[in-house]
């Protein structure tokens, strides 16, 4: 008997040294190419009016409530979203930076369960637009040691996790871009800043 429990009591040691000597920082991207305009990319990216066309969260949780605010693009462009906590949860994102045409980069928050460093990259190939979309995370800021500790376990499925609603995400952009007409952004201009 005491053999077993020295056994438990070294399985649970190595656990708790392996689960403090995971990696603190997750980095997850996806990428697609979008037979589209950079100039028309961005502009469906730079705010949150088309957020709802393209996004993988709505089609999860339907009942859940989507509140824009602030300019309607660019920097200081606010996404606010309440739902069920099994599916969607709820938090915020704002732009908190705006490259026109190459990178838009975004805060994101979800309360309870951590904050990340989110954003697209664009990269024009011809008439198309490669976009990668990327998630950065500390999975130990904001939250006590016990959940700091997890986090870094559930840190090794996050490729998994975010990367599979990236694909679907970057598909259902893909879908709603091209079934666009070019002609609908085709006078856009926007200043560099």
């Amino acid at each position: 008997m005491r053999k077993v429990g020295l056994l438990v009591l070294f399985l649970l040691a190595a656990f708790v040294v392996t689960g403090y000597l995971l990696p603190k920082h997750v980095h997850v991207e996806r990428s697609i190419t979008i037979d589209r305009p950079a100039n028309m990319m961005f502009e469906l990216l730079n705010g949150y009016q088309y957020y709802n066309e393209w996004s993988p969260w709505l089609e999860r949780d339907p009942e859940a409530e989507f509140i824009v605010s602030g300019p309607e693009t660019g920097v200081g462009a606010r996404l606010n979203w309440i739902g069920d906590p099994r599916l969607v949860g709820s938090g915020w994102q704002e732009i908190v930076a705006s490259i026109p045409y190459e990178r838009i980069e975004i805060k994101l928050d979800f309360d309870a369960q951590g904050v990340a460093d989110t954003g697209f990259e664009l990269v024009a190939e011809g008439d198309a637009t490669r976009i990668t979309w990327f998630f950065d995370s500390d999975l130990t800021r904001g939250v006590n040691l016990v959940d700091a500790f997890l986090a870094r376990y559930f840190g090794l499925l996050f490729d998994r996790w975010v990367g599979g609603d990236s694909e679907k995400g970057l598909a259902n952009l893909k879908q709603y871009a091209e079934s666009l007409e070019l002609s609908e952004f085709n006078q856009l201009e926007i200043d560099r800043v």
